[in-house]
């Protein structure tokens, strides 16, 4: 996660980053995206959804999130 947050630090507007993974990682790297106090890092991963979508945005040197744990690409909600 911290890789990644680096990495995101040297982020150019021109590129798309794209993050694979589980869980865990994700919440954390949610909250650390939103600022978010260290003591709610794990709070993201009981809601986020397998597959779920998060969109970020950088502006004024700042990630902004455009969604958070969405599914649009399972149009069935039974297979969510």
């Amino acid at each position: 996660v911290f890789n990644i947050l680096r990495l995101l630090n040297v982020y150019k507007k021109e590129k798309e980053i794209v993050i694979f993974s589980s869980g865990t990682p994700i919440s954390i790297l949610v909250s650390k995206l939103l600022k978010m106090d260290s003591s709610m890092e794990l709070d993201w991963m009981y809601g986020l959804w397998n597959t779920s979508v998060s969109i970020f945005k950088k502006r004024d040197h700042e990630w902004k999130p455009l969604t958070i744990n969405s599914l649009p690409h399972i149009q069935d909600q039974n297979k969510r």
